[in-house]
């Protein structure tokens, strides 16, 4: 199931590597990948 952003509000920005964000929002969060443009969680 994929998971769109930007439907919530941003809590949080956590850098895991060089490539990989998780993104914190206040319905959900979401794991992206620069590499891959759609949600990898």
């Amino acid at each position: 199931m994929a998971k769109k952003l930007g439907l919530g509000r941003l809590k949080k920005v956590i850098a895991l590597n060089q490539k990989q964000v998780l993104v914190v929002e206040a319905s959900g969060a979401s794991l992206l990948d620069f590499d891959n443009p759609i949600n990898q969680w």
